[in-house]
C-alpha cells in the first residue's frame, strides 16, 4: 500500500478530513473489512472535492451500480420463480431507488462520511440526497474491486432490505403511492397527513406525523423532514392494514 505522503486518499486521513476511528466502525457495522484503505476513503469522495490527485468517486459509482444491479436481479429472480418480468422490474427499481440507496446509507452511516466541498454542503450541515444515495453504489464498486464479486454481493443482501422478512410486506410502489391508491379505491377519498409536532433545532430537527383515512389514524412515523415522516407513516399504515388482512396489492 502506498504511504500517507504519497496517496492522496490515506493523506485525508492523515489531515483529519477523513477519519479513520470512524471509518473502522462503519466497516464493523456493514461486516466487511477493506485491504486498501485508500479504496474505501475514496467511495465517499465526491466530486466536489475532487481535484487532480483526487479522483472523486463517481467511476466507482458507475461500477457499483452494475454489480448492485445484477445482484438484486438474481436475488429476485430466484426469490420469485413465479413472477413475471414486470413484477421483478419493478420491484428491483423500487429497491435500488434513490429515496431506498439515501434510506440505507443514513442506516449505516454513510451520510456522516460523505467528504464533500463547500458547494455541496447545506447551512445546516447536512447534504442533498443525491450525493449520499450515491455513495452506496460506490461503496459497492468499491468492494467488489477489493474483495470480488462474493463480497459485493454479501454486503448488498447484508444491507439492504431483502431478507424474507421485510420481502413479505415488500410493496413495489413507495409506501405513499400505495396507500393512496389502496385508499382511494376501498373508501374513494385521499389519506391525510396531519403534523403532531416538531422537536428539535431547525438545523437538526425531528417531524412527527400521523396519516389517517376519514377520521381513523392508521400510522404514525416520524423524519429528519416531514416528507421523510409521511413516507414512515404510510408504511405502519399499510404494515397495519397487511396485518388485518386488509391489504390489496394494487400495481
Amino acid at each position: 500500500m502506498k504511504s500517507s505522503k504519497s496517496d492522496p486518499y490515506l493523506k485525508l486521513i492523515s489531515e483529519g478530513i477523513a477519519d479513520r476511528q470512524s471509518l473502522k466502525i462503519f466497516q464493523k457495522n456493514i461486516g466487511y473489512r477493506f485491504r486498501s484503505e485508500a479504496l474505501l476513503v475514496n467511495a465517499f469522495v465526491h466530486r466536489s472535492f475532487s481535484s487532480d490527485t483526487l479522483q472523486s468517486n463517481e467511476r466507482l459509482e458507475f461500477l457499483g451500480d452494475s454489480v448492485l444491479s445484477l445482484v438484486i436481479s438474481s436475488f429476485l429472480y430466484e426469490n420469485f420463480p413465479t413472477c413475471d418480468e414486470g413484477f421483478l422490474t419493478r420491484r428491483r427499481a423500487a429497491l435500488v431507488c434513490e429515496e431506498s440507496l439515501y434510506e440505507i446509507a443514513c442506516e449505516q452511516g454513510m451520510d456522516r462520511l460523505l467528504i464533500v466541498g463547500k458547494s455541496e454542503q447545506h447551512s445546516s450541515g447536512r447534504f442533498r440526497k443525491a450525493p449520499v444515495a450515491d455513495s452506496v453504489e460506490a461503496l459497492i464498486g468499491a468492494v467488489y474491486l477489493d474483495g470480488g464479486w462474493g463480497q459485493a454481493q454479501k454486503l448488498i443482501l447484508r444491507i439492504f432490505p431483502v431478507s424474507s422478512e421485510r420481502l413479505k410486506h415488500f410493496d413495489s410502489l413507495d409506501p405513499k403511492t400505495a396507500l393512496q391508491m389502496f385508499v382511494q379505491r376501498q373508501k374513494k377519498i385521499l389519506p391525510r397527513y396531519r403534523l403532531i409536532r416538531k422537536t428539535g433545532p431547525d438545523h437538526d430537527a425531528l417531524f412527527f406525523v400521523e396519516v389517517l383515512v376519514g377520521e381513523e389514524r392508521l400510522g404514525e412515523g416520524c423524519g429528519s423532514s416531514r416528507k421523510t415522516a409521511e413516507i414512515r407513516a404510510a408504511a405502519e399504515a399499510v404494515a397495519y392494514l397487511r396485518e388485518k388482512n386488509l391489504w390489496i396489492d394494487y400495481d
